[in-house]
């Protein structure tokens, strides 16, 4: 039972921490290209986190709205004694390269070596996969938005933005994309967005009845809309 003078001396750091976490908003937070983008996508959420740094990504994975998963394989959200944030991706927790797909079109038929590990998927089945990961973002708290470069070369270096619904998602891809200020991003997306989306949805499953689909996990990639989207995992 916490005395009241520890009560009184917790207060405080409370009211800081909440306190630190800018409010985004769809109309306040994004630029013109992204808000473009978004509604292209169909995208409607009205909170869209734009580019967040690494301590309020922290906040909001620890916030009660994130912390905790509906699926009751993903542990709560933690931070360890180290200061890394411990998390969870449920059942699949490795690369499940069964369930990844590449959608079969003029662009890839003749380019890609189809088997056993580049398994194709119809154009069909992508637009659906995408459909369903957009439906659950626009109904969840908030979706985070993470623009960034593939590649530190500026000459051959890929724009690359992902949009995701889990905290900690976007957080690794703060950490594996190579950053830039946000005048520079705005700047550099401004006349043509990015070069590649990743639209992620892993909380939500796949639905396995979809066009090639064989299981509750799909990671799709689609080289002419210059795509990609997960779900299930």
């Amino acid at each position: 039972m916490l005395t009241k003078s520890l009560k009184t001396m917790l207060r405080p750091a409370v009211s800081m921490t909440q306190a630190s976490m800018r409010l985004f908003t769809r109309d306040s937070n994004i630029t013109p290209e992204l808000k473009n983008h978004l509604g292209e996508l169909g995208i409607v959420n009205p909170s869209i986190v734009h580019n967040p740094s690494v301590s309020e990504l922290y906040e909001f994975a620890m916030s009660d709205d994130h912390k905790v998963s509906f699926d009751p394989l993903v542990h709560e959200t933690q931070i360890t004694d180290t200061g890394a944030l411990s998390v969870s991706s449920g059942f699949r927790t490795g690369r499940s390269p069964s369930d990844k797909r590449i959608v079969k079109d003029d662009i890839t038929k003749d380019e890609v070596w189809w088997g056993e590990i580049n398994i194709p998927q119809a154009p069909e089945g992508f637009e659906s996969n995408r459909e369903r990961a957009v439906d659950y973002m626009n109904l969840k708290k908030r979706v985070f938005v993470m623009d960034g470069y593939a590649g530190w070369d500026p000459k051959y270096r890929i724009k690359t933005r992902v949009i995701s619904i889990r905290p900690y998602h976007a957080l690794f891809m703060k950490q594996m994309l190579m950053r830039a200020s946000p005048e520079q991003l705005a700047e550099d997306f401004a006349d043509s967005g990015p070069d590649f989306t990743v639209i992620n949805s892993g909380e939500m499953s796949a639905n396995s009845h979809t066009a090639d689909v064989e299981s509750k996990t799909s990671v799709s990639v689609n080289f002419t809309s210059r795509e990609a989207v997960i779900l299930g995992t």
